[in-house]
């Protein structure tokens, strides 16, 4: 640990003006950099968990993964004013993955130096394995009309329906074959508790069909652990729990509300009122 951060603390980087920008109503602006550290600060509370390995003003690398046993090791932003100094990162980065244990991800954003950064990934072994979009959500003082459908409910999730919760997100995300279920309920109750995340559970006609996370920062949410049931989807159960979920961060006084989401569902958060941000190019090292 002390030899990851002191080796990037020694590296010299002459920060650049970050450009890009996304305005608010208010006037204040939110760059990428500002929305990466809010989507790692939410990290750290996630059902997975997140522990640093080098946290500084030049890389930032996290342990997460640890409750679906399968830990990954991610660069969750990096900044190298030289080649060189990227080349040597990526160097050691694989070197203390390998005594870590685990998979190697790498995330690369417009923001991300050198501008070539992704060239140098995959020179150095990693392949790029996808993309996600980061959306967010400017919130103002009027609750949202939250979609009426009579045969919808979404209410908080209750401890004694973790483990239908947990079946969903199995099913949503392919975790049966890596997936310590007392861990992760472990990580739930003490969500469901903790003040800093909370849960919900989306009904159609009385069954169990959908999930959604809300996690409570300073001043804004994040939303994570959206599934929907394979056989409930299409019937607007995804847009009344996100709904729901912006009203209550309204409720909380936040400010904003950030999600990622693959290409295929940007649509339905922008009928919603989400505005695109950013693309998060995510590389693994092969294996």
């Amino acid at each position: 640990m002390k030899q990851v951060i002191t080796f990037f603390l020694a590296i010299i980087l002459n920060f650049a003006v970050y450009k890009h920008s996304i305005s608010m109503e208010n006037g204040d602006c939110l760059s990428q950099l500002e929305i990466i550290s809010k989507i790692i600060d939410s990290r750290k509370s996630s059902l997975s968990g997140a522990s640093p390995l080098a946290v500084n003003n030049i890389i930032q690398f996290w342990r997460v993964g640890e409750a679906i046993n399968s830990p990954i090791n991610i660069v969750m932003s990096s900044f190298f004013d030289k080649t060189e100094l990227a080349n040597s990162a990526i160097s050691y980065i694989k070197e203390e993955g390998e005594k870590l244990g685990g998979l190697l991800e790498w995330w690369v954003f417009s923001e991300t130096t050198p501008k070539n950064m992704n060239k140098l990934l995959e020179n150095s072994g990693f392949e790029q394995s996808y993309s996600l979009k980061v959306m967010i959500y400017y919130l103002n003082n009027e609750l949202i009309d939250v979609h009426d459908d009579k045969h919808i409910s979404v209410y908080p999730l209750g401890v004694e329906l973790i483990r239908d919760w947990i079946d969903i997100l199995k099913r949503a995300y392919n975790f049966n074959g890596c997936f310590d279920e007392d861990l992760y309920q472990d990580y739930i109750k003490r969500g469901i508790n903790s003040g800093v995340t909370e849960y919900y559970s989306g009904y159609y006609l009385g069954e169990l069909a959908a999930t959604a996370g809300l996690f409570k920062g300073n001043d804004y949410g994040f939303i994570y652990t959206t599934a929907t049931d394979e056989k409930f989807r299409r019937k607007k159960l995804a847009t009344q729990i996100i709904q729901v979920l912006l009203n209550r961060a309204k409720e909380l006084g936040l400010k904003y509300v950030i999600l990622e989401c693959d290409e295929s569902i940007v649509e339905l958060y922008k009928k919603i009122g989400f505005e695109e941000a950013f693309c998060i190019e995510r590389f693994h090292l092969k294996s």
